[in-house]
């Protein structure tokens, strides 16, 4: 039969000589100590009729209670079969364990648990504590019965023990009630290079990067506590045999690994180190809606966990997979750079607050190069925001168009010759943002009740409009401040496009918005006058 082992914390606590009573703190004169010797480790163990063979020193998780006083015991003491101190917290301070507690009997029985809860009594619940119980497991039956496993790697780490009194001297052997499992990343760089899928010829990376996991979790279930780059699953032990299940990133590379938890006792741990056998890998990447796109050209997983240094370097999110649904201009510009169209990618930041045009209304500014939208479906149609904004860019008195003059601004590290210059994208382009990154089909429904509606459809709903903005910013925001401007949720705002809505008798020819309404629960696009200052958010093709 298989003996569980388990790993000790010796805690020795000193009480006031000749009544063994200990209030506020504990007597100087005695030597106070903690020694933790972590979990065992049973990666290579032979089982006979001891139990586990397992080296001298071979243990993982040391707890240094003495570097932070926030790591308290909870102690309750037992006098004449009588519970007289209840969940009293003690931790080391300058240089002493303190605490209010105070024992009288010398054959007083003392139970602690680490770490201190101060709602040990609402775990507990209708539990009992059994007073008469002879040992610290059989004690606090009930709190390790109702505690769930928590999310941080203290409040994980759950150990009890008893006290014993010896000559002014309250010792504690604590034992840890959980098996638990570590995975370490291996030391050493990988020199990952990617390339997409549906183009093998664009690639990106080849640098040497230390290797890293992320996304650690038990597959389909619970994710692992990450502790100084390392990652640990706590669990109750099991009788019989049993295997985990582990997904995890390998430098945001996809990984599983089966991890054999047969017999893993309480104190006990398995420490697995994951690498790759090969460090000079190629991995193929899969466009998709959502993916961050790199200064350098390359992409992040929509799914990726970003580093400090990914979210410094990222300058846009991928809005559009679908190349029928790139324009002939941004084609073009990428053909001239040698590169073949992959996506539309929208910035993270804005461009300067500003109007499409500067003259006062009535006025004539009709664009020959930009084709009037007069319905929905034309609406749809127009993905040519590159060749409309090229051809404000290539007029002589460009600085009458504010805002196409904010996008020719708008500055971010561009990858050399794999992108179009920043642009304001059109009203068919600002469609594919709302539907790939607003995960809204709203318009396409309109659309397809009546393709020949007009050209400002209008979603009113109470969820719609808000829901649309937070899904734009779920992305954003994993980038987070300072590099992003985020999508106002619970304010209106307007968005030009670089189409035009044909001619109106006051306000001459006119641009077509995209208004966001979240306070009056709409959402739409809207004809109107081209002088007005409205947001500028832009876009790109690679």
């Amino acid at each position: 039969m298989k003996k569980q082992t388990f790993k000790m914390i010796m805690l020795c606590a000193c009480i006031i000589a000749g009544n063994y009573s200990c209030e506020t703190d504990f007597v100087e004169n005695y030597e106070t100590e903690v020694i933790d010797y972590g979990y065992i480790k049973i990666n290579q163990y032979n089982v006979d009729d001891v139990g586990f063979k397992t080296p001298e020193g071979d243990v993982i998780m040391k707890t240094d209670f003495k570097s932070n006083t926030r790591k308290k015991l909870g102690v309750f003491v037992i006098e004449d079969g009588e519970i007289t101190q209840s969940n009293v917290p003690i931790s080391y301070t300058n240089g002493l364990w303190r605490g209010k507690l105070m024992i009288t009997k010398q054959n007083a029985k003392v139970y602690t648990y680490y770490p201190y809860r101060t709602d040990f009594f609402t775990i507990l619940a209708t539990e009992q504590l059994d007073a008469a119980a002879e040992s610290a497991e059989t004690f606090f039956s009930g709190y390790l019965k109702n505690k769930e496993i928590a999310t941080s790697y203290v409040d994980a780490d759950v150990c009890v023990g008893a006290g014993m009194l010896d000559k002014g001297t309250l010792s504690f052997m604590l034992n840890h009630c959980l098996s638990v499992v570590e995975l370490v990343p291996k030391e050493g760089l990988l020199k990952v290079g990617y390339y997409l899928k549906s183009d093998p010829e664009y690639q990106w990376g080849n640098k040497e990067q230390e290797i890293y996991i992320s996304a650690v979790k038990v597959k389909d279930g619970e994710n692992f506590i990450q502790k100084n780059g390392s990652y640990y699953y706590f669990f109750k032990p099991k009788s019989g045999g049993g295997e985990l299940a582990v997904s995890y990133k390998l430098n945001e590379i996809p990984e599983e690994a089966t991890i054999n938890v047969s017999g893993l006792g309480a104190g006990c741990a398995i420490s697995q180190i994951v690498g790759p056998e090969n460090t000079d890998q190629t991995i193929e990447h899969v466009l998709q809606v959502g993916d961050f796109f790199m200064s350098d050209g390359g992409l992040k997983p929509f799914d990726a966990t970003l580093t400090d240094e990914d979210k410094m370097n990222c300058i846009g999110i991928v809005f559009q997979t679908d190349v029928n649904r790139i324009g002939e201009g941004e084609k073009e510009a990428l053909k001239s750079k040698g590169v073949k169209p992959h996506a539309l990618v929208m910035a993270l930041k804005e461009g300067e607050y500003s109007s499409w045009h500067d003259l006062p209304l009535p006025n004539e500014t009709d664009e020959s190069h930009i084709g009037n939208v007069k319905n929905i479906t034309e609406l749809y149609n127009d993905i040519e925001g590159y060749a409309h904004n090229k051809g404000i860019w290539e007029k002589e008195y460009v600085a009458q168009y504010p805002s196409f003059v904010s996008a020719q601004k708008y500055k971010t590290w561009l990858p050399e010759n794999k992108t179009t210059e920043w642009f304001i994208p059109s009203t068919g382009q600002w469609w594919d943002i709302v539907k790939g990154l607003g995960k809204c089909i709203a318009f396409e429904e309109i659309k397809a009740a009546n393709p020949n509606s007009g050209n400002s459809p209008t979603v009113v709903d109470e969820e719609i409009p808000e829901t649309t903005l937070e899904n734009l910013n779920e992305q954003l925001l994993k980038v987070g401040f300072p590099y992003i401007k985020e999508f106002k949720v619970l304010d209106n705002t307007q968005f030009q496009t670089s189409s035009e809505g044909g001619n109106h008798n006051t306000k001459g020819v006119t641009t077509i918005n995209m208004v966001f309404q979240p306070k009056y629960k709409k959402m739409m696009f809207y004809q109107d006058g081209k002088n007005a200052k409205r947001n500028v958010r832009c876009i790109l093709a690679f």
